[in-house]
């Protein structure tokens, strides 16, 4: 019936994947279909837009080819110079163990203190665990993301390692950070996040199936003190947001799910009138307080965690709400969520001034979002896909719809938006990014939205839509 809520299943069967509805591709199916169509003659075999493919992809393979290492790569002892080294624990530590908090800091940094010492011989156990930290500091520490082979080098001796017969000799909670470590890795990768480990040492089990027991939170410094005292549990404000999110996870991408507008609204309420409202509370009095206050790295991230939640609970009644009015909630949510996650990881040169040389080493944090997302991490990375796809969707949808003898103005942020993606998109490919189809289709979506704005007939359209 016209007006009335109906559930709505999205998801997209691609090869041997089945990707589910918080998937970039959804929220532009149409609009990718469409252009597509237009697109696809000229891209023929033997045209020089296939051979140019062609050999994008020979390139692709052979970059890859070139950045991995013999396998199984032999774990070794070596390392970066220490001043390199410095510079890339740093980088890990002012940014991912700020947000997710996998190790000890404290014993870590005596432990690596202890590797350059003379005359001792470092632990294996921890070589490995320090690789990894390099790897998640590498995608930070320069413009360029200059040490990528090494990067793969150190996560695939991680795997080496982690793949020995002798487990029971890694049942402990060293073995158990390494192996978190190697999640945050390999994000990018889009591989598994379920650890074996995990389940082995009982992190699969639900807390209230556990024994009874008493949990008392304390900072990493305080538990090298005597008479330490615990922090609060508002300290705690990622955390306290994971049951919210797991349920959206759920909700979304659970194998034949389908469900109803109706439970879209009563999550989407609960997660932004109240778990939202209180954690953006809870990090204001964070800051207001004396001492140390959340980074500023720290905020951004939560805040594109929970906002990419708030537009992935909403993408799948974006399409459809192109024509029934029922879900104009909906695609006004999407739209707004997709600008901010633009926002973040494109911010004004205004606002954030260049540095004065593009290889220039990060200085504290005024830039790690945005390095991180360019160098590859998935999450952040499909998250503004499929924001600029967004608003591709919506400035399509805006111009076919028009009817006057003369073009309506666009809207200015989405245009914006698109324009810069132009941009960014050639950075990732700079600093590693393999594939330039993200790249081929955002330049095809601004022609295409040009063109058909100034009111040209496709068939007039020229195959050149860069």
């Amino acid at each position: 019936m016209v007006g009335e809520a109906r559930a709505i299943s999205q998801s997209v069967l691609r090869k041997s994947r089945l990707f589910g509805q918080s998937h970039w591709i959804n929220g532009a199916k149409q609009f990718l279909r469409d252009l597509l169509d237009i697109v696809e003659p000229h891209i023929q075999h033997g045209s020089k837009a296939s051979s140019s493919m062609k050999r994008c992809k020979r390139l692709a393979k052979a970059t890859k080819a070139q950045w991995a290492p013999p396998w199984p790569p032999p774990p070794t002892s070596k390392l970066p110079p220490k001043s390199v080294a410095d510079i890339l624990v740093a980088c890990y530590l002012r940014t991912t163990e700020t947000v997710y908090r996998p190790l000890h800091a404290p014993s870590f940094r005596k432990d690596y203190e202890a590797v350059w010492a003379a005359g001792l011989t470092p632990d294996t156990a921890f070589l490995v665990q320090l690789k990894l930290i390099l790897e998640i500091g590498a995608a930070t520490y320069d413009k360029q993301f200059s040490l990528r082979t090494s990067a793969v080098r150190w996560v695939h001796e991680t795997q080496t390692c982690i793949s020995d017969p002798e487990f029971k000799t890694r049942l402990n909670l060293q073995s158990l950070q390494t192996n978190a470590l190697l999640l945050i890795a390999r994000q990018k990768a889009g591989q598994d996040p379920y650890s074996e480990q995990q389940s082995i040492r009982g992190c699969h089990r639900d807390p209230e199936a556990l024994i009874p027991s008493h949990l008392v939170i304390f900072n990493d410094d305080q538990l090298m003190v005597g008479d330490a005292l615990p922090v609060p549990d508002d300290t705690l404000d990622l955390r306290a947001t994971f049951p919210i999110r797991l349920m959206i996870t759920e909700f979304l991408n659970n194998f034949g799910s389908c469900g109803t507008y109706e439970e879209t609204l009563r999550l989407g309420g609960s997660l932004r009138a109240v778990v939202y409202k209180e954690l953006c509370q809870n990090l204001q009095r964070h800051i207001s307080r004396a001492g140390l206050s959340p980074s500023r790295f720290q905020i951004q991230v939560v805040d594109f965690i929970m906002i990419r939640y708030m537009s992935a609970l909403h993408v799948p009644f974006f399409i459809p709400a192109l024509h029934e009015t029922t879900y104009t909630f909906s695609h006004k949510i999407v739209i707004e969520m997709s600008l901010k996650i633009w926002r973040a990881v494109w911010p004004s040169s205004q606002l954030i001034p260049t540095p004065p040389h593009d290889n220039a080493i990060l200085r504290l944090d005024e830039d790690d979002l945005v390095r991180l997302t360019i160098s590859g991490s998935e999450f952040f990375g499909t998250a503004t896909m499929q924001a600029n796809l967004v608003a591709a969707t919506t400035l399509m949808s805006q111009v076919q719809v028009e009817s006057g003898l003369s073009p309506a103005p666009l809207r200015s942020d989405l245009l914006a938006a698109i324009n810069d993606a132009k941009s960014w998109s050639p950075g990732c490919i700079e600093v590693g990014e393999t594939n330039i189809k993200g790249h081929v289709l955002l330049c095809s979506a601004a022609a295409r939205i040009r063109w058909t704005h100034q009111g040209t007939k496709e068939e007039l359209i020229p195959g050149n839509t860069s």
